[in-house]
């Protein structure tokens, strides 16, 4: 009687301990916390399993804290490079403009280049952070739709736009929200071949925003690439711009947890925004 009374003690120590290493992993895995594992066991076995997780802990926070400077030193880099690049672009650009050079607009996409891989690198850096909150979706697709009026107006385009009677609520960043859309659509708008269509929808409680327009020269293979930046085909002539808009909008969408995607129809190009709730 004595022994089994002292083995389930035993027995319960043992659960306890491995239960109490267990939540300090979890709570190491979520970085809650950089301790290592407390180690007042009473079981040497146990004591010993502790000893070596914390020397594989101690490896892991040894390579996390190199991959963040890594990362830092990557974003220093890019920003300092393009830093360089865009203080002479601007003088050779003052410079052309007063000229009236003809090749003026091949500097002009060399500076939208340079632009948005600036942004790009800064918003895919690890210490770049949104402000998520309650926002009203619909309401700001209609605000960016009146920003780019006078756009759809040199286009002779009159956009086509399904929104639902009732509001929809994501939680995103308002800012976030606004450039992705109007990248999408300011895209649309100059390279549609046609009408651009713009839907808004609930399915399955996700929130969805699609933007379509007509166009005939892109293929299912530069569809497949759209979002890819270092997808170097002829942007323009494929129609999906000479800049980063798409991959900048796609950053912004992995950041608010959402996703981005794209699809060939019948000769429509449709981008969709989605974001889960």
């Amino acid at each position: 009687m004595v022994l089994t009374v002292y083995l389930l003690l035993r027995l319960k120590l043992f659960k306890n301990e491995l239960n109490n290493m267990k939540k300090q992993l979890q709570q190491y895995n979520k970085r809650s916390t950089n301790k290592k594992l407390d180690l007042t066991l009473f079981n040497k076995n146990i004591e010993q399993l502790g000893i070596e997780i914390n020397k594989l802990i101690d490896i892991h926070t040894q390579i996390y804290s190199q991959y963040k400077q890594i990362e830092l030193n990557k974003k220093w880099e890019i920003e300092s490079i393009s830093h360089d690049l865009r203080t002479p672009l601007t003088s050779v650009l003052g410079y052309i403009q007063m000229a009236e050079d003809p090749d003026i607009n091949k500097e002009e996409r060399l500076e939208i280049l340079i632009n948005d891989f600036f942004e790009l690198s800064t918003i895919e850096s690890v210490d770049y952070s949104l402000k998520l909150e309650t926002i009203n979706i619909k309401k700001v697709i209609q605000e960016v739709i009146i920003s780019l009026h006078d756009r759809f107006k040199s286009k002779n385009i009159d956009p086509i736009i399904d929104l639902p009677q009732q509001e929809l609520e994501i939680v995103a960043d308002l800012s976030a929200v606004t450039r992705v859309l109007e990248n999408i659509l300011s895209n649309a708008v100059k390279y549609s071949e046609g009408n651009v269509n713009i839907y808004l929808k609930e399915e399955n409680t996700n929130v969805i925003v699609t933007i379509e327009n007509n166009t005939s020269n892109l293929t299912q293979e530069s569809v497949n690439q759209i979002f890819n930046r270092f997808y170097m085909a002829d942007r323009s002539r494929l129609g999906y711009g000479a800049g980063l808009g798409l991959s900048i909008a796609e950053s912004f969408m992995e950041k608010m947890n959402g996703s981005i995607y794209a699809q060939l129809k019948n000769k429509k190009l449709s981008i969709s925004c989605e974001w889960y709730k």
